[in-house]
């Protein structure tokens, strides 16, 4: 394990850490939560996603005794990854560009979970979350790139 990447961290100081990420991850996309809730409530293409969260949820609960075995480490990469990405969405939001903003989403999500439970657990974490990459509208110019014949 690469020593410079990662160290311990406590439960408690883990657990502001997350509360404190997740904060900023929802009020930083909570317009863009909003227009994806409008779109899905619109649109019969992506009525499969109510699903996800629950089929997501089912496999982390599978995984529950791995996850518990798991020690929690920060991994500097995923805060990297974190920020990257939260610029990336800053350039969409600043520049009305849904179609940057949404997939950095699942990233973003990603991210936070490496940073603050490190490698083991993202490990484990990666394919439920993973899934909610399907819950990002294809952009316009792609899905009529790929509709029309």
């Amino acid at each position: 394990m690469d020593t410079q990447n990662t160290m311990n961290h406590t439960p408690r100081a883990t657990a502001v850490q997350v509360a404190i990420l997740s904060a900023a991850f929802i009020a930083f996309y909570h317009q863009t939560f909003r227009g994806l809730l409008q779109f899905y409530r619109t649109s019969g293409e992506y009525s499969f996603v109510w699903i996800l969260p629950l089929v997501a949820g089912y496999l982390i609960w599978q995984r529950r005794k791995e996850l518990a075995k798991a020690p929690i480490q920060i991994n500097w990469w995923g805060g990297c990854w974190f920020l990257l990405f939260l610029l990336v969405s800053a350039y969409g939001i600043i520049g009305s560009s849904p179609s940057a903003v949404r997939p950095a989403i699942p990233v973003v999500m990603l991210a936070i979970t490496l940073f603050c439970f490190g490698r083991q657990v993202f490990t484990h974490l990666f394919f439920p979350l993973a899934l909610t990459i399907f819950m990002i509208p294809l952009p316009t110019l792609l899905q009529t790139s790929i509709g029309v014949p």
